[in-house]
């Protein structure tokens, strides 16, 4: 299978429906080069709606990285506050800072299970601060940021605390 964007995928190693791409450019994280991994695409009533959310997610501008460190920030503070300072490894200072304690491991791509059952565009990363449950920035159709959280699986902040959809926010 091709992408038009990403190149070719192939079957991913672990999970048969999935597909996984070889590393590539991502803009919004200044060239980093990451996979990704494409869920349940073969199953999917609109496949094209993956393509487009992927070649919506590659035109972000590395720009969007300042205006996605206040919610990044926030889920940092979040923690410290949860575990208190002294058991926090790190020291982020403002939201300006955050970046440089985040490594970003790839992409995965899938449609929501339920609600507007839309494709979504997840970053997911480690960070210095959440060793275990690191972090992901979600994007929804891989154009507008939707939420940012410790890798929890869930796509939209809704969903994660089974909310009414009028009640989404980011973080």
């Amino acid at each position: 299978m091709e992408s038009k964007t990403i190149g070719q995928l192939k079957v991913h190693p672990d999970i048969d429906e999935w597909y996984e791409s070889e590393k590539v450019s991502i803009p919004l994280l200044g060239g980093h080069e990451l996979s990704f991994t494409i869920e349940d695409i073969n199953e999917d009533e609109a496949p094209e709606e993956f393509e487009e959310a992927i070649s919506n997610f590659m035109a972000l501008e590395e720009s969007l990285k300042t205006e996605i460190e206040p919610y990044i920030y926030k889920t940092y503070l979040e923690f410290k506050d949860a575990v208190g300072p002294e058991c926090c490894p790190t020291n982020i200072p403002s939201p300006s800072g955050v970046w440089q304690f985040v490594s970003p491991s790839y992409v995965n791509v899938s449609r929501r299970p339920y609600g507007n059952e839309e494709v979504y565009v997840q970053l997911l990363a480690e960070c210095e601060w959440e060793p275990e449950h690191g972090l992901q920035v979600v994007f929804h159709r891989g154009i507008s940021l939707n939420r940012v959280s410790d890798q929890d699986g869930h796509l939209t902040h809704s969903d994660a605390y089974d909310l009414p959809e009028e009640q989404d926010r980011i973080c």
